[in-house]
């Protein structure tokens, strides 16, 4: 990977049914983000210093490991009720 580029991965495929998701992951790179900007999550606005991880997605959007976890609860949530 180039020097000021973030890695991106993507997953195609699954089951638009809830069933197991199937699909292949493939790795990617996305352009650097402009010098001087600060990267932060794009749910919750927290930047990269104050969040453990941050996940790039396409077109300078990104996700923290702290939404991506309240994410996986809500899916849980949803899971229960059904």
């Amino acid at each position: 990977m180039n020097t000021g580029e973030v890695e991106c991965r993507l997953r195609n495929g699954g089951s638009a049914d809830g069933g197991k998701d199937v699909g292949t992951e493939q790795s990617t790179s996305v352009p650097a983000t402009p010098v001087g900007t600060v990267m932060r999550c794009s749910f919750c606005g927290k930047p990269r210093e104050s969040v453990r991880r941050l996940i790039a997605g396409p077109r300078q959007v990104f996700i923290c490991n702290e939404c991506v976890d309240l994410c996986n609860e809500i899916m849980a949530d949803g899971r229960q009720e059904s």
